[in-house]
């Protein structure tokens, strides 16, 4: 009985592998050049040419993926032996692999219990794949998504409360990003975002990409929470970071992990440098008080000033193309 259960488990595991890396290289030919780039690593017989090169991308892939979690490792524990030589590169491949992490347990999950859906669901949503298995187009596709539904949180929470829109109103009518920040901050105080209504609190979990609004409160909380947190670390990494020795792609992360609008390597780091100036009083605060609120609050208001701020700039460039003026006609 036992040899044969051990039998029909390698079985099993042999066409999952075999499932999950062809639907997986159908996923990554939709991906642009590069995912057939990646895909077009081994020299194989004609009829054998698809097949081979899909379970070479696969093999490396998982290689990659495999080196990137014991570097997480590594990075942990020089996060714990050493905090202050955590530079935004380590920060952000650490956070990488945490997400990495969770989608491969999401797939091993979905292998055992529902497994002949698993290669509809990575061709359907390839963004189920860790990042290694996933083109360079197909990732900032999904950092586009993600920009786009915190726009739309932003939306659906001043829509939401009356109070929040007088807020923002009037956060939106200071001179200054550092003035609207102390208008929001204010009227925040040291309040928890689990004492947010309930409509601003879910408008925060969809800004952090947290789950769907009919899961208990719990699942909302722990996506803000990680959220929160990630900022925090990101930007003490931040600081021990000389900005411009950054690359072009991690300025980018950075500046959508903070709502800032993606433009020349100067003015996202002008954008950055403002932000962590903007967050370190109440950083200060925060920590003479022992209170993480103070913190927690900044960032927020600074995620809602600045995604209020892009669709700002965009209404008024869509009034300046199409107004009457501008028509030919």
């Amino acid at each position: 009985f036992e040899v044969s259960s051990a039998k029909t488990a390698m079985k099993r595991l042999f066409v999952v592998v075999v499932v999950v890396a062809s639907a997986a290289a159908m996923a990554a030919r939709r991906g642009g050049p590069e995912g057939r780039r990646r895909l077009a690593m081994v020299e194989a017989p004609p009829f054998l040419a698809g097949v081979g090169s899909s379970l070479a991308w696969f093999r490396d892939s998982s290689a990659q993926l495999c080196r990137d979690q014991v570097q997480s490792m590594a990075i942990r524990k020089q996060r714990k032996n050493d905090p202050e030589s955590i530079t935004f590169d380590l920060h952000h491949k650490q956070v990488q692999a945490r997400f990495d992490l969770g989608k491969m347990a999401s797939l091993l999950w979905m292998s055992f219990y529902v497994r002949w859906y698993l290669p509809i669901s990575i061709y359907f949503y390839p963004d189920i794949l860790p990042s290694p298995f996933l083109p360079e187009a197909r990732r900032q596709q999904a950092r586009d998504q993600a920009a786009t539904h915190r726009r739309a949180a932003v939306l659906e929470a001043v829509a939401a409360d009356e109070a929040l829109g007088a807020v923002a109103s009037a956060a939106l009518s200071e001179p200054s990003k550092k003035r609207a920040l102390e208008t929001i901050t204010a009227a925040a105080g040291n309040a928890t975002f689990l004492e947010l209504p309930k409509p601003i609190f879910y408008a925060t979990s969809k800004s952090f990409d947290g789950p769907w609004r009919i899961l208990p409160t719990w699942f909302h909380a722990q996506a803000i929470r990680g959220g929160l947190k990630r900022l925090v670390d990101g930007d003490a990494a931040l600081r021990r970071t000389e900005l411009a020795t950054l690359p072009s792609h991690l300025l980018e992360l950075a500046c959508d992990d903070r709502a800032l609008p993606l433009a020349s390597r100067d003015e996202m780091i002008a954008g950055l440098t403002d932000w962590l100036t903007a967050v370190k009083p109440a950083d200060a605060k925060a920590l003479d008080l022992a209170d993480a609120a103070f913190a927690n609050n900044a960032r927020l208001g600074l995620l809602a000033l600045n995604t209020a701020s892009v669709l700002r700039k965009r209404e008024a460039a869509y009034v300046a193309l199409y107004s009457p003026r501008h028509k030919s006609w």
